[in-house]
């Protein structure tokens, strides 16, 4: 994948900062991280690993992202995998991307991986989609009807972007579904 001169990141699903560090390491210059993280454990090694790399440019945002600002249910297990879930143990906030970027930002990559939940936040991220036409790696593997929903929800969007699936793993998951607008 390309990247921009400047890239400003939104790492939904940040985990443990792990593709912002990746990035930093593999771009130009990276203007603005915003991770996005509402497990307690795995933001806290988000504000370890911010400080153990120094990357001043990440604003940690404890929350997670959905198609409006509301409260859910969630199972928060420290490990890459929590998600929303009805029966969940604790409630998280979560916000639409549309109202957490400013409108003045020029969103360049957007990255998730938030355990079945990428259509909802897409579609909290619609207004920025269609303003910034970023690059797009989002997850595809939670759930089977990810892999059509998605890429449809985005070609709904911005009709110009270029689609790829790759599979990163030797096992089901890391199915990463990427759109690209053409310059």
């Amino acid at each position: 994948m390309l990247y921009e001169d400047e890239e400003v990141f939104l790492d939904v699903g940040s985990c443990n900062l792990r593709d912002s560090i990746y990035l930093r390491d593999h771009c130009r210059h990276v203007k603005k991280v915003y991770a996005f993280e509402p497990d307690l454990e795995n933001y806290k090694v988000c504000e370890r690993n911010k400080e153990t790399y120094q990357f001043p440019e990440v604003e940690l945002l404890p929350f997670g992202a959905w198609s409006e600002d509301t409260t859910l249910h969630f199972s928060a297990v420290g490990s890459g995998t929590s998600c929303v879930n009805d029966n969940g143990e604790i409630s998280v906030s979560v916000r639409a991307i549309d109202h957490v970027i400013p409108e003045e930002e020029q969103v360049t990559f957007i990255k998730m991986d938030i355990e079945g939940s990428e259509l909802e936040a897409l579609k909290g991220a619609r207004h920025t989609i269609q303003r910034c036409k970023p690059k797009l790696a989002i997850s595809l593997y939670h759930k089977p009807e990810d892999m059509t929903e998605i890429p449809l929800y985005i070609q709904s969007l911005v009709p110009e972007y270029k689609f790829y699936v790759r599979h990163h793993s030797n096992c089901y998951t890391e199915t990463v579904f990427y759109a690209i607008f053409p310059h």
